[in-house]
């Protein structure tokens, strides 16, 4: 790399670099002086191009990742922001070296919202990538990004296409501190359409909740702690598995009558605690994927729901994910009331052990300490290579914010999920 790099635009330079090159691109063009705004921007311009083969996981991923790794960065210490802005570099250059783009359509001139959000719906529909795209562009023009998440959250909920991780996309927008607004918009919408047959149906057509006062969500708890089995899974990926629940009747049978009559804020936080509860009592064998994915895809569509114009079939959806992951990768019945034994050492030593050697500290660290083991998990996540961990540990961070009598529970289903990966990198103390 030499000098003249310094006077082409930022994005440009990442797109050209070979990911072994990252951290001296870091040094060499001074990124430490810029702000996160224009390191995470510059980053957000490239992977906002969308890829001309169909994706694999990490591209999938990239635009929440992206999101995740930025939104981290707001919560990681002074000591740990170095390493978290260079994965930030790594992860453009890496992005930018996985293939070549599509060529994309110009965005359709659409008179108002209204009319670019029919023309998306119409072409996730039909399965037409291009038009899908290039109408979520045409829309991304039109509105601000509450009104863009609102826009998209019933277009998104119901689907399984792009891994089912709409939802996740549509929250961390929110939160997005970079330009563009929406980065991975049209990757997204073109995933939606790839397969447009790909949703949920089983609450279509309910008939209206039950009258009187809200039901308690005991049922519900009680249904998610060990669901039978749907049947046998080919592969453990999220549209089959999903489809096998739907398809088997069986989340129809279980899901209708625990939640009729639920009041949703209390269903919700039902739902998000078990799946934290998942990642400290299931088995461990699934922690990175199907129980990191067992929280994150209800927390986003849960954290959009209020937005759209049916949340309590957002609702449904959410359910449908928990009990899928339990039913088909659940192996113990279980405990709502678990709680760990208190370890012999504190937290900070804790987290640098085994995942349940973590998770015990972070569950009994003092309110006074949660700040700064939360500094400290979102440290490690940001830095970290794998995509699942920094989504995973952000909405945990999220939720012991929002859910504060259960903060001990996120912050530990995060603990346990980052020694797992220590464990697995083989870096544990």
């Amino acid at each position: 790399m030499d000098r003249t790099t310094l006077s082409r635009p930022l994005a440009d330079v990442l797109a050209t670099l070979d990911p072994g090159e990252a951290d001296a691109a870091y040094d060499h063009l001074g990124l430490a002086a810029l702000t996160d705004h224009a390191l995470v921007s510059a980053c957000a311009a490239v992977i906002d191009c969308p890829k001309a083969a169909p994706p694999d996981s990490f591209v999938l991923h990239a635009p929440l990742e992206l999101m995740a790794r930025a939104a981290l960065l707001a919560r990681v210490g002074p000591d740990a922001r170095d390493a978290a802005r260079r994965r930030l570099v790594w992860f453009a250059a890496t992005y930018a070296s996985a293939g070549p783009s599509a060529d994309e359509p110009e965005a359709p001139q659409v008179g108002s919202a209204k009319e670019a959000t029919a023309r998306l719906v119409s072409s996730v529909a039909a399965g037409d990538l291009d038009a899908a795209g290039a109408a979520a562009r045409a829309l991304v023009g039109h509105v601000g990004t509450e009104d863009l998440v609102a826009a998209l959250v019933d277009v998104v909920a119901p689907r399984l296409a792009a891994a089912a991780h709409g939802g996740i996309y549509l929250n961390q927008l929110r939160s997005f501190i970079g330009a563009p607004a929406a980065p991975g918009v049209a990757n997204m919408a073109r995933e939606l359409a790839r397969h447009p047959d790909w949703r949920l149906t089983w609450f279509d057509g309910r008939g209206d909740a039950p009258s009187g006062p809200p039901r308690s969500p005991e049922a519900l708890v009680e249904a998610l702690r060990r669901p039978p089995s749907p049947g046998p899974l080919d592969v453990n990926f999220i549209y089959p598995t999903m489809h096998l629940t739907e398809s088997s009747g069986l989340a129809a049978e279980v899901l209708t009558p625990v939640l009729a009559g639920v009041d949703r804020a209390v269903a919700s936080r039902a739902l998000l605690r078990v799946a934290a509860l998942s990642m400290l009592q299931d088995d461990p064998d699934e922690a990175p994927y199907g129980w990191s994915h067992c929280l994150s895809m209800p927390h986003g569509l849960l954290s959009v729901a209020a937005l759209s114009s049916r949340p309590d079939d957002v609702l449904a959806v959410a359910a449908t994910y928990v009990f899928g992951f339990r039913a088909t990768q659940g192996t113990v019945d279980l405990d709502p009331h678990w709680a760990p034994a208190s370890p012999s050492v504190e937290w900070p030593e804790a987290l640098d052990g085994e995942p349940d050697l973590a998770a015990a500290g972070a569950w009994h660290a003092s309110v006074a300490d949660r700040p700064a083991l939360s500094a400290v998990l979102a440290n490690r996540a940001a830095a970290h290579e794998d995509a699942h961990l920094a989504k995973y540990t952000l909405a945990c961070l999220q939720l012991a914010d929002a859910d504060p009598g259960f903060a001990h529970g996120y912050l530990a289903a995060a603990a346990y999920l980052g020694a797992w990966w220590r464990q697995h990198d083989g870096v544990l103390a």
